[in-house]
């Protein structure tokens, strides 16, 4: 089994309701238009988005969230434009309080058989044999681990598990990497968050690059920690 891959990451950021939104749709829609990789922009009663062509890469505003998604990235490049464009609408709004920031990343590693991580996962982490197995009818022909984690003032969102190429059709939009996954890998989803957070300087950018950084490096090692202690689930 090879290292862990970024396949993912979402920056979400939930705030009070805002309604400079409203008076600010077309504005935001015209700063980042045919800049940093946004090829498209749609504006509706409630909300402005911009994407690029294959829609690997979004961003959605509405009066209550933001949310600044790509696929394909690595953390660096990902933590760098994903502050950039969030921070500058966040002044925009004048957004001065948070109910919830989240940093969220999908990650995978090629594996050689789904159903051979699907029975070692079964077998370790749940403590149950044959004859536990068959309460439900048999043993499982998939698995997922779902886990709530605290780490200080933040909580996440766990899971990890076996995946089909197939199975990841509803989690991406770019065909050209959904292509190009591999027939069976294991997959972490990681959801770290912080609800009513506070940011002591005024530089929301450097704030926001902080939090992204700092966030994205833990899940990266919680999750390399983990698969090196189950060895992937060999």
């Amino acid at each position: 089994m090879s290292e862990l891959k970024l396949l993912k990451a979402i920056w979400e950021i939930r705030y009070p309701p805002a309604a400079s939104l409203f008076d600010n749709r077309g504005r935001i829609a015209r700063r980042w238009y045919l800049r940093d990789g946004f090829e498209h922009w749609s504006i509706g009663r409630n909300h402005v988005k911009l994407y690029s062509k294959d829609e690997s890469l979004s961003f959605f505003a509405d009066y209550r969230r933001m949310v600044f998604d790509a696929e394909g990235w690595n953390l660096s490049e990902f933590c760098i434009s994903a502050a950039k464009v969030t921070s500058w609408v966040t002044r925009l709004l004048r957004i001065r309080s948070f109910e919830r920031i989240g940093f969220r990343v999908y990650q995978i590693t090629e594996c050689n058989s789904f159903e051979t991580i699907q029975k070692k996962m079964t077998r370790r982490l749940f403590a149950l044999d044959e004859t536990d197995w068959e309460v439900f009818g048999g043993e499982p022909l998939d698995i997922a681990f779902p886990l709530t984690l605290t780490f200080g003032d933040h909580k996440a969102n766990f899971k990890m598990g076996p995946m089909r190429n197939d199975q990841y059709e509803n989690l991406l939009q770019s065909l050209n990497i959904k292509e190009n996954l591999p027939k069976a890998s294991f997959f972490i989803d990681f959801d770290l968050y912080q609800e009513k957070p506070t940011f002591k300087s005024r530089d929301i950018k450097k704030e926001y690059f902080a939090h992204l950084q700092d966030s994205g490096k833990l899940m990266q090692q919680v999750s390399n920690n983990i698969l090196a202690h189950f060895g992937g689930f060999k």
